[in-house]
């Protein structure tokens, strides 16, 4: 590929992430963004007593608690609201540079780095289910983008590791860090961990082995030892019913696959990049698993993916919201990499001949053809709204036509519950947003004033009440 086409790629890709950047310039806070601050009114809590709170009464997720505790400062100050999920936004990207460039075996190729890396978030982007429950949803972004992020940088830091005692350290702190997010995250390093143990070139243990391993079992027996774990129980009146928690695990499993299978970009991009697939193209400590048989790993990668929805499934026992499966894409992503190195590794050599690597024309006309699919991903309905299947084309559609129009409505949301509060009211009636961008909103406050997210927005703005407008209040 020539340096000419990676650097049209390269600012093709970076154009088509811009409307994902501007729009964390329209983001509002919602439902439990302000869960902190409306326990340290109710409760006259610090916000450290708060967290304390937190983690003896709801969840020994010490992570997630920790950093929760921004959140007063950030709904309070809505630019720092904002540029807190840019920077989650941007931590994301970094992290995905940073795994290919480690498992790459040709690092002085940064164009084609930065090329994979951006097509990467840009599937990503594109295939997430609930785009704004992970993004642009701070309580989302905290429990499910962060610790996303830190996998990512842990697995190149073990991978570094190596007489490196910078890499060593910082492997040990985000062990103990990403294990405190919740359960899935725990799993997660876990594995990496016993990844690292069976890709040891020296076979004795050495310290760092100890440590890695007295890190990860602290960070456990702090998750799953918090008293919150068994309280919260009592919110979620299905959780722990066996049966039930794996009929969800498969149906989730199911979704999982087919949301990623329906994507014809995937199915195009995989065409494009299967001739080069080629295993000694990655680093030399993985090549032994690129050598698996692809049959073991689609049925270790499936089992790997019905055990983590098994762990939110059994503690809840409803239907896992979007946000887990925005979490698991990128791991899903990985795990088709992953089959299609195996399956070039074991087909005979007279299919693999067959395939080619596109060059000149046919490469030009075939990335015109993936870009496309990605921006023309979307149904309308004839004289009806536009429904779209991927989030490329509709991140284009909400920057252009309706962000504007929802920020708008939310600063006289709340320019009205000011002025109705100067005239002494205490409950208070705002209009319903209409024309929702989708890419940004996750959710809103209900025509119930006695509805925990309405409790939690009333309380931050120091009224007794707060419900949207019924249909039938103007008759």
């Amino acid at each position: 590929m020539s340096n000419i086409i990676k650097k049209y790629l390269i600012v093709i890709q970076g154009f088509l992430i811009i409307p994902f950047v501007f729009l964390f310039f329209y983001v509002w806070p919602s439902s439990d963004d302000y869960a902190v601050f409306y326990q340290m009114v109710k409760e006259s809590k610090n916000v450290w007593e708060v967290a304390y709170s937190l983690y003896y009464s709801w969840s020994g997720r010490y992570s997630s608690i920790l950093l929760s505790t921004i959140t007063p400062f950030a709904v309070n100050n809505l630019f720092a609201y904002r540029l807190i999920l840019f920077v989650v936004f941007a931590l994301l990207y970094l992290s995905f540079f940073s795994f290919w460039y480690t498992i790459l075996q040709n690092k002085k190729d940064i164009k084609l780095i930065v090329i994979i890396s951006l097509f990467f978030t840009l599937m990503y982007l594109q295939i997430m289910p609930g785009i704004s429950e992970s993004l642009y949803w701070m309580s989302g972004s905290l429990v499910y983008s962060i610790p996303l992020a830190l996998l990512f940088f842990l697995q190149g830091c073990i991978l570094k590791q190596e007489n490196k005692i910078a890499f060593k350290i910082l492997s040990l702190l985000l062990v103990f860090f990403i294990v405190g997010f919740n359960k899935i995250t725990a799993i997660i390093t876990l594995i990496i961990v016993i990844v690292h143990f069976i890709t040891k070139i020296r076979k004795r243990l050495i310290l760092f082995d100890v440590l890695l391993l007295f890190f990860l079992g602290v960070g456990f027996l702090i998750l799953i030892g918090s008293p919150g774990n068994y309280e919260r129980v009592v919110f979620f009146p299905e959780a722990f019913k066996i049966k039930k928690a794996v009929w969800i695990s498969f149906e989730s499993l199911a979704k999982l696959n087919l949301i990623h299978l329906q994507n014809i970009t995937l199915w195009l991009a995989a065409f494009l990049i299967f001739p080069v697939l080629k295993n000694s193209e990655f680093d030399y400590k993985i090549q032994k698993f690129l050598n698996i048989h692809p049959l073991f790993v689609i049925i270790f990668g499936q089992l790997f993916f019905l055990c983590l929805f098994f762990v939110p499934a059994l503690s809840m026992g409803i239907n896992l919201p979007l946000r887990i499966y925005n979490f698991l894409s990128p791991f899903w992503l990985i795990w088709f990499i992953w089959i299609l190195i195996a399956a070039r590794t074991h087909l005979p050599k007279k299919i693999i001949k067959s395939f080619s690597f596109l060059k000149g024309v046919k490469l030009k006309a075939f990335l015109i053809i993936i870009f496309i699919s990605l921006m023309t991903f979307f149904v309308k309905v004839p004289g009806g709204d536009i429904y779209f299947g991927g989030n490329l084309p509709r991140s284009f559609y909400d920057l252009i036509f309706k962000a504007n129009h929802y920020n708008t409505s939310m600063y006289e949301r709340k320019e009205k519950i000011e002025k109705a509060k100067e005239k002494g009211k205490s409950i208070i009636t705002v209009d319903p947003v209409h024309d929702l961008p989708k890419t940004i909103f996750f959710i809103d406050i209900t025509e119930n004033p006695d509805n925990w997210m309405n409790n939690f927005y009333a309380t931050y703005h120091g009224v007794d009440a707060i419900k949207i407008k019924k249909n039938d209040d103007n008759k």
